[in-house]
């Protein structure tokens, strides 16, 4: 089930289009950060933080990661097995922790077929953790290229 290579790669060419928007919801995001630092602005600040609380709340567990990032490669739902084979290093018992707790936060549908026997569960991800994995791709980019960016200045962007 897995993406025919045209597919992977119009969808790589659709997130390469988006870097200028990205690029300008950042300064955006910023511009209003900095803003509300300026002015003393202690309730804007403190919600920008509650956000980002919870967002690295949610990114924090272990293999969570992993997980957003095995699943945005499928265009079809992935079977528990197949997501438990191709994440071996992890233990059953975390992998269907981390799994329903994805889905509490309405990163993941998952999908139980009750007629099938076994008994199969099915995961995708939702809008939501599409979106999460877009963001992500940006922060994929500067682990990879984190030397080239540390010797660049902010004004040379």
């Amino acid at each position: 089930m897995t993406y025919p290579m045209e597919k992977r790669i119009e969808e790589m060419q659709e997130m390469i289009n988006l870097i200028p928007k990205m690029q300008n919801a950042v300064k955006n995001g910023l511009s209003n950060h900095f803003l509300g630092l300026h002015n003393h602005d202690s309730n804007h600040v403190e919600a920008e933080l509650q956000s980002l609380r919870k967002a690295i709340e949610i990114l924090d567990s272990k293999y969570v990661l992993d997980i957003i990032f095995i699943l945005s490669r499928e265009e079809e739902k992935l079977y528990f097995n197949e997501i438990k084979q191709m994440l071996s290093y992890v233990n059953v018992g975390t992998l269907s922790k981390r799994l329903k707790s994805l889905e509490k936060d309405k990163i993941i549908n998952r999908t139980v077929f009750p007629n099938q026997r076994p008994i199969r569960v099915s995961y995708n991800l939702t809008k939501l953790g599409h979106g999460i994995f877009r963001l992500l791709l940006p922060l994929l980019v500067y682990v990879t290229y984190f030397d080239e960016f540390q010797n660049q200045s902010l004004e040379d962007s």
